[in-house]
């Protein structure tokens, strides 16, 4: 091996001995000859590194944009994330204000409480607020929220409160109808509304003149619900299956003020303020006092 390497250099020697005792022109020729053999080698070798080079900046670079594609998403994110959390502040803003100000206005004393479990099952039937017998509340205690009537409380405990709702069968309700002036009692009906259930306004004159989307307050008779609440509007007459009732009432689907499905915060009303206005229901159709006839004097 070493022999061939030996020889190799030498040859190569004697070669550029050759070279260099030929003559000038002969060598150039040489030269050039080597140089045209030589250039399309170092050209292809000039793309190639060229386009190793294009390669390895465009894979850098495509590096960089996905770690700032990453960095964009991830911003975008905590943007969106803020956003919504301004949106929802903004909504519980709007919703305290108002419920600050409804509490103020009220002619009723109310605690402000947060409904903290429904029952999957019963749905429709009650809710678990966090206020009870610590904060001054009791059995039968009107529930409301700003838009009316959502119930009352049918079960104390110490921090916790159960609250019948108005579209259960057994909350029933003495109402009063705004336009046409005609009282009954309201009943739940959960099943009746399909998705969102309704209530029901039972012994109504069957002969009662009535107003479409006329407006049920309480009444105030009863003694557990004060006057003028909102509980819902008229939405239809329903035909009745008892006949000893069809010749003297009907029955009227309510549809609840209060979505009830959807609320987060009510209030229980305890007392009435003192010195309070009147609630703001209408009056109830003036009545004709009887005249009695003057009897002429005894002479």
């Amino acid at each position: 091996m070493r022999k061939r390497s030996l020889l190799a250099a030498a040859g190569l020697l004697v070669v550029l001995l050759v070279i260099t005792r030929l003559e000038v022109p002969f060598a150039l020729r040489v030269k050039d000859a080597m140089s045209d053999g030589f250039i399309p080698f170092m050209e292809a070798t000039t793309r190639l590194y060229g386009g190793v080079q294009e390669l390895s900046h465009r894979t850098k670079r495509y590096a960089q944009l996905q770690v700032e594609n990453t960095d964009l998403r991830r911003r975008l994110s905590e943007l969106s994330s803020r956003v919504a959390q301004v949106g929802e502040l903004e909504r519980e803003n709007r919703e305290f204000r108002l419920m600050l100000d409804f509490k103020n206005r009220s002619e009723f004393k109310l605690v402000p409480a947060k409904i903290v479990e429904r029952d999957p099952s019963n749905w429709w039937n009650s809710v678990l607020v966090d206020r009870g017998a610590a904060d001054g509340i009791t059995r039968d205690l009107p529930v409301l929220t700003i838009e009316g009537l959502v119930g009352k409380v049918v079960e104390v405990m110490q921090n916790h409160a159960r609250v019948l709702l108005i579209v259960d069968e057994n909350c029933k309700v003495s109402a009063w109808l705004k336009e046409s002036g005609y009282y009954g009692i309201v009943q739940g009906n959960a099943l009746a509304g399909g998705s969102k259930a309704q209530c029901r306004m039972l012994f109504v004159d069957r002969f009662a003149q009535l107003k479409p989307n006329d407006k049920v307050y309480t009444s105030g008779l009863g003694g557990v619900f004060p006057k003028g609440i909102l509980i819902g509007s008229l939405a239809a007459a329903e035909a009745t299956d008892d006949p000893r009732a069809a010749s003297l009432y009907q029955s009227l689907a309510i549809t609840p003020a209060v979505d009830l499905a959807r609320m987060d915060e009510v209030f229980i009303g305890v007392g009435i303020k003192p010195q309070a206005a009147p609630a703001a229901l209408p009056a109830s159709p003036p009545v004709k006092p009887r005249v009695r006839p003057s009897r002429a004097p005894v002479p």
